[in-house]
């Protein structure tokens, strides 16, 4: 039983924790496509990143803070959706959401 919680302890360890979102949600159709999101949480640098929807990953920066990690996404033709970012280290994944909304400007 011992070795089983050990096992359990390591392994959350390496697990990607993110603690915040930078920012939290973002419009589609924005005059400038590019967005730079950073997420922030305990060595989050040390993992592999990706978007779904066939999202393009324009640049991944990390700095000499290994909790923090910036990733700028291009967002021309996408459409407002949720998006999910995968992190993965080790056979490992966490799966985080990010919401792109319907920008609307309404003349009155």
């Amino acid at each position: 039983m011992k070795k089983i919680i050990f096992l359990f302890l390591f392994s959350s360890s390496l697990f990607a924790q993110i603690d915040r979102i930078e920012p939290p949600f973002w419009y589609a159709n924005m005059q400038n496509p590019e967005v730079q999101i950073v997420f922030y949480g305990k060595n989050i640098a040390e993992n592999e990143v990706a978007v779904s929807n066939n999202v393009i990953i324009n640049n991944i920066r990390k700095t000499e803070n290994p909790n923090y990690l910036f990733v700028t996404i291009n967002t021309k033709n996408v459409a407002a959706q949720e998006l999910t970012f995968s992190f993965s280290k080790n056979s490992l994944n966490r799966l985080v959401n990010f919401i792109l909304c319907i920008f609307s400007f309404v003349n009155e």
